[in-house]
């Protein structure tokens, strides 16, 4: 990371991959850091005097510091106790702050892919999903991040490859999905979405026998939805997550407590559906005037 952003965030990922994984950690070293170019060099690099938040809900570490080997945290904790190993590359990090990595559980990274890892990892995050559309490029970098022998620097990839929207056969479909676990996909993807009329749904019987194809090869089940109706079925189906909140009406209790129910009974704390989500583009730190921007009612604005 460079520039003003670099100053102000140093990210931290969890090694555990979020796909299942328990990612309830607070051990230190269970982190992997993600470099500037200058320090990725350096065998040794000790982050000294930085606050310190481990993402499990405790108070910030203050004037902490980090000694980190091989891309490893090997030490964590108060700078005053945190011995500097000889011949170690030091960085003050006083008045900075240090958080775990950002995962980015929705993402379209067929085109400009290496680009985009980049500029994901910039902003502090360092995971992400191509949720379909993805091709042999993001097959070829993400090969090369899992062996270690790659070039390309940014935020980890997962990929779902393709998504399930205009099939229609059950069969075939589930057909795919052994064509797509032989690539080793991350997880599957379907859209069921009308595309405001323009559109005719996935079929349910075709929804379903994907999340149970998945299901049998290991694999989870990302959902495209519009409609309440939709979401409250495939929840009921036991699609894994939601990548789109409900847009037709107001989600409600019985939604709610059936995904509290189904997150329960896969006792993950990894099992994520999104109730709510906003696209949203990058802007630098400093440029903070869309934060006072208001709709016609008086409310800050979300965005798109």
């Amino acid at each position: 990371m460079t520039g003003k952003l670099w100053g102000r965030l140093v990210a931290c990922a969890l090694t555990a991959p979020f796909m299942g994984a328990s990612a309830g950690l607070a051990v230190p070293p269970s982190l992997l850091l993600t470099l500037p170019p200058s320090t990725l060099t350096a065998q040794v690099t000790v982050f000294s005097h930085a606050t310190v938040i481990d993402g499990s809900g405790r108070e910030p570490l203050r004037d902490a510091t980090l000694v980190v080997g091989n891309g490893r945290i090997a030490g964590m904790g108060p700078a005053a106790k945190i011995k500097t190993p000889d011949g170690a590359q030091v960085i003050d990090l006083s008045g900075q702050t240090i958080i775990p990595g950002i995962i980015n559980l929705h993402s379209h990274i067929p085109e400009n892919t290496a680009g985009r890892i980049r500029t994901y990892a910039k902003y502090g995050i360092t995971s992400t999903t191509g949720l379909g559309g993805d091709g042999e490029e993001v097959l070829k970098i993400r090969a090369e991040q899992r062996q270690g022998n790659g070039n390309i620097r940014g935020a980890r990839i997962y990929t779902a490859q393709r998504r399930f929207e205009f099939d229609k056969d059950p069969v075939e479909a589930r057909t795919m999905v052994g064509t797509l676990a032989s690539q080793h996909v991350d997880m599957v993807k379907i859209v069921v979405d009308d595309r405001r009329g323009t559109a005719v749904k996935l079929p349910r019987e075709v929804a379903v026998a994907v999340i149970d194809e998945a299901h049998k090869r290991h694999l989870k089940v990302f959902a495209h939805i519009h409609d309440y109706d939709d979401a409250k079925f495939l929840v009921d189906q036991g699609v894994d997550m939601l990548a789109h909140e409900v847009r037709d009406r107001d989600v409600d209790d019985a939604l709610i407590s059936e995904i509290k129910k189904e997150a329960r009974g896969h006792n993950s704390d990894a099992f994520a559906r999104a109730l709510r989500v906003r696209l949203c583009g990058f802007s630098r730190v400093d440029q903070r005037s869309f934060l006072c921007e208001r709709d016609h009612s008086g409310a800050p604005s979300q965005g798109g």
